[in-house]
């Protein structure tokens, strides 16, 4: 299962790349850019900051790639935690973490696929909004299931 959403996260950070590389010659000099929740650009700005865009979701996926790799991490649990506890609570935050990426990655790859005219605008706000609520939904769930792992282990 990680590996599967870790190979999805590298796509979709692959893709967007590749939509900005392959139609950024064709973009016209100006693009609309950022969408709001009803899917209408804000404003106009040159299509250089499209590499802005691929810049940071390059950053952002190095990023939460590495997070987990850093050897002990320090946990905030409570005094007297158990160690299985300690690492119980690190593999559930590393698997939120991971679909965090997932989504944000998701969230960056429709952004590109906006700004560059490939998607229909119409359609910028119900799945910009989606990937938004999945997103909170996610971290909601999530952090409650930490605090019930770290209040059954006291």
């Amino acid at each position: 299962m990680a590996l599967a959403a870790e190979l999805i996260a590298l796509f979709e950070m692959l893709a967007t790349w590749l939509i900005i590389c392959i139609r950024y010659s064709a973009l016209p000099v100006m693009i609309h850019t950022p969408f709001n929740g009803g899917g209408d650009a804000h404003g106009m700005a040159g299509k250089e900051q499209l590499w802005l865009l691929v810049t940071l979701t390059t950053f952002l996926y190095l990023l939460l790639t590495g997070i987990p790799r850093i050897p002990q991490l320090p946990v905030n649990a409570p005094a007297g935690t158990s160690p299985e506890t300690i690492e119980l609570i690190r593999s559930r935050a590393f698997a939120i973490l991971l679909g965090i990426k997932v989504l944000v990655m998701a969230m960056f790859l429709a952004l590109a696929a906006f700004s560059t005219g490939i998607a229909s605008r119409d359609g910028a706000h119900s799945t910009l909004g989606l990937l938004f609520i999945a997103l909170v939904v996610l971290v909601v769930v999530s952090v409650m299931r930490l605090f019930r792992t770290v209040a059954l282990f006291k």
